[in-house]
């Protein structure tokens, strides 16, 4: 299971290559193991690694492993279809088996895997209506795209495709019928305001009408597409526009005085700029990074504001942040995010998050980027992502009513995983714990540990541990460290702590013997310099106090010793570990005046 759940991890992280590894490990082993739950099944299993391909881009391994996940879903449906997972799994599954298809030019397969998923109404049946209707586009059969983007418009209003269908519909009337095609764009216009598509449909309205001949109603369009996304490649394809307008009516002053009013535009410039950075991002596309950032740079030193500003920023960005410039593509990601809202947006917002929580550490202004991309994401999975950041970053500045109001909202969000449940979870109830609310702290520490073998589980046990002890419930806290100790041993660490926090028990309970030999076999034993040095102070502040009470006793001050383990007390809670590094505060020892 282990290797599964490592699995899961690195997919989260993005590390798709190494997680191939730890599933394939995993489908090993588990083929002798019978009553696998569905999310850790070999079903499960196949499904991910097929995902993983198909992030690497290799489409046909990436098929293979998502037909045996169809297969084997099918083959255990008796088992698993009461799971809330199943249906998910399971139609997604085929969807992406149809992309596969799909992007390995195998169209008929690709067809016949989008309308099972259509004809069951699978989850994903819009997007699979979108994708039969631009397979047909490419066979060049309209009239059966025309009919399944009409059927996605008709049966799934409220899908994040209808603008993408309505934008192909009047690209496919526009090639015959512009009237109709002015339509569908106009519904962009009115009905999605807000979409992607918005400068795209202008210019293609402005298309429309120059096919029309109303040359006025063209030049509206175009003048609207320069003027109001003056930064995107949709502005220079309505200048060429205008350009054909000025011509065709000998009117050049129209083009000239369009230019002259968008800041930083003239003829020159106009051609000058678009050769300069489609130079530099040809380099950025062939992955020759090293040469992309110097005619990037030198691209926005000659045009910072020029078309492609937002472009070449983002792209000098990721190869920088490629190469651990983290400061230097922070600051590109940062001008990103800081213009009008363009194509680069989210992923701007979310590299600069990403760099100031664990680049910088820096929690304030990585809390204030994941609520800006909260704000603005069109996509779910970075929407649950700034939750996250959002959780975490309150967290680490103690503002705990944000905590809890992120980690709930975590727990609501549909797609959440079952890890990023088990995390808020974790942080609920740390946040109970640090407030001085123990029983709260105990339910949402036993929920995580309860839902997951991994990270968040060992330490929201530990968690309870240290509420126990706190709570002086010496024999809880020392029967929840030996569950650790014992049956999660993968997570090294949190075993020493265990250890250590198992030997602070066994001094509240007298047994000084044992606390010692714990220590001491931490001390021969562990590697980890940190937790081994805790281990040593606290051993020898136990030595150091039985010498000093000897001496009492040899001279006679105190005839009627007792050892009292009270007098020797250690608040564990100055080892408290957090998976972003290790807090140690060396000044541990207390007195406990109970």
């Amino acid at each position: 299971m282990a290797y599964f759940w490592k699995g899961e991890a690195l997919i989260k992280k993005g590390v798709y290559k190494t997680a191939i590894k730890s599933f394939t490990r995993y489908l090993s082993l588990a083929a002798i193991i019978e009553d696998l739950p569905f999310e850790s099944s070999i079903v499960a299993a196949h499904y991910n690694l097929g995902y993983c391909y198909l992030k690497e881009d290799n489409f046909s391994s990436a098929l293979t492993y998502f037909q045996k996940s169809t297969k084997l879903a099918e083959q255990s449906k008796v088992q698993y279809k009461s799971h809330k997972l199943y249906n998910l799994v399971y139609s997604d599954a085929v969807i992406r088996s149809a992309d596969c298809h799909f992007m390995l030019n195998n169209y008929n397969n690709a067809l016949t895997n989008y309308f099972r998923v259509v004809n069951n109404n699978f989850p994903g049946a819009d997007y699979s209506l979108y994708q039969i209707g631009v397979l047909y586009g490419l066979a060049n059969n309209d009239a059966k795209k025309i009919s399944n983007l009409e059927r996605l418009l008709t049966e799934h209003r409220k899908s994040l495709f209808v603008d993408d269908a309505l934008f192909e519909l009047g690209n496919t009337y526009l090639v015959s019928d512009d009237r109709t095609a002015i339509k569908y764009y106009n519904r962009i216009l009115s009905d999605h305001p807000q979409s992607t598509y918005v400068s795209k449909a202008l210019l293609q309205l402005g298309s429309a009408y120059l096919n029309l001949e109303d040359n006025d109603k063209a030049l509206e369009y175009y003048t609207q597409v320069v003027t109001e996304y003056s930064a995107t490649p949709e502005a220079q394809v309505a200048l060429l526009g205008v350009w054909d307008i000025a011509i065709s009516t000998s009117d050049p002053q129209i083009y000239i005085d369009l230019l002259e009013s968008v800041p930083g535009m003239n003829i020159t410039i106009s051609a000058e700029d678009s050769i300069n950075y489609h130079a530099a991002e040809m380099r950025y596309r062939k992955g020759d990074c090293e040469n992309a950032v110097k005619d990037l740079t030198n691209y926005i030193n000659k045009f910072p504001n020029g078309f492609f500003a937002n472009n070449a920023h983002f792209y000098r960005g990721e190869c920088l942040f490629n190469d651990n410039d983290f400061l230097g593509a922070l600051k590109d990601y940062e001008y990103v995010a800081d213009q009008v809202r363009n194509r680069f947006s989210e992923n701007a917002l979310l590299k600069v998050a990403s760099i100031y929580f664990y680049k910088m550490t820096d929690y304030k202004h990585a809390f204030e980027n994941y609520l800006q991309l909260l704000y603005i994401a069109d996509y779910r999975a970075n929407s649950l992502t700034a939750l996250v950041g959002l959780m975490r970053s309150a967290y680490h500045l103690k503002e705990h009513e944000d905590v809890v109001k992120y980690a709930t909202q975590i727990l609501d969000f549909s797609q959440a995983t079952q890890m990023d449940i088990a995390e808020a979870n974790l942080y609920l109830g740390k946040t109970a714990m640090e407030t001085g609310d123990y029983e709260a702290a105990i339910v949402n520490f036993t929920k995580t540990a309860e839902s997951t073998t991994t990270e968040f589980g060992v330490e929201a046990r530990y968690l309870i541990a240290l509420v126990q002890y706190r709570r002086l419930e010496y024999k809880a806290s020392q029967a929840t460290c030996f569950i650790i100790i014992n049956h999660i041993p993968s997570y090294e660490e949190l075993v020493i702590k265990s250890f250590i926090l198992l030997a602070d028990n066994y001094l509240a309970l007298g047994e000084v013997f044992q606390a010692k030999a714990t220590l001491q076999s931490i001390i021969d034993n562990y590697q980890g310099e940190e937790l081994k040095q805790v281990a040593i102070d606290k051993l020898n502040a136990i030595l150091e106090k039985e010498r000093q009470e000897a001496e009492e006793i040899d001279t006679g001050e105190d005839d009627n010793f007792i050892y009292e383990e009270d007098s020797i007390y250690f608040e564990p809670d100055s080892l408290y570990f957090n998976f972003e590094g290790i807090e140690i505060d060396n000044d541990s020892t207390e007195t406990d005046d109970d």
